[in-house]
């Protein structure tokens, strides 16, 4: 069950995160985010990989799947921090990374994962990602000229 997200929808969803007009990748990389924690006695957990490619428009595809035993509720707001970690990642991205087609290419479960080790996680993906490809400065209408 791949969900997917327009910039429109994720604008939509979280309208206070826009800035500037972006860049796109010139080419496919791949990243991962690990996140653990012992807080309180708590320990918290998140494993996620994301897959970068060139795009006209920033869109992000959730291709994994939750275990069966991870109740609708609790997969509904990893789900929700999966892509605010992504798009918080890349909008902070210098340039912004509007030109991206991202996908959740894997995100391991455990006992121990919370909406925020998701986010966080999500993020050290994308940033991952970004470190291994380089970036086009694109304008509303397009890549900068040369």
């Amino acid at each position: 069950m791949n969900q997917h997200w327009t910039l429109a929808d994720l604008l939509a969803r979280f309208p206070e995160l826009l800035t500037g007009w972006g860049a796109r990748p010139t080419d496919t990389a791949t990243g991962q985010g690990r996140y653990i924690k012992e807080t309180g006695g708590r320990r918290q957990f998140a494993d996620v990989s994301v897959e970068g490619r060139p795009a006209e428009q920033l869109t992000i595809t959730l291709g994994h799947e939750w275990p069966a035993e991870v109740a609708q509720e609790l997969r509904t707001d990893l789900d929700h921090a999966l892509l605010r970690g992504l798009f918080e990642a890349v909008l902070r991205h210098e340039p912004a990374a509007l030109g991206c087609h991202l996908v959740i290419t894997g995100v391991v479960y455990h006992q121990d994962a919370s909406a925020v080790a998701v986010r966080i996680a999500a993020s050290m993906a994308f940033q991952d990602m970004a470190r291994k490809t380089d970036w086009t400065p694109r304008t509303p209408s397009g890549p900068v000229a040369a």
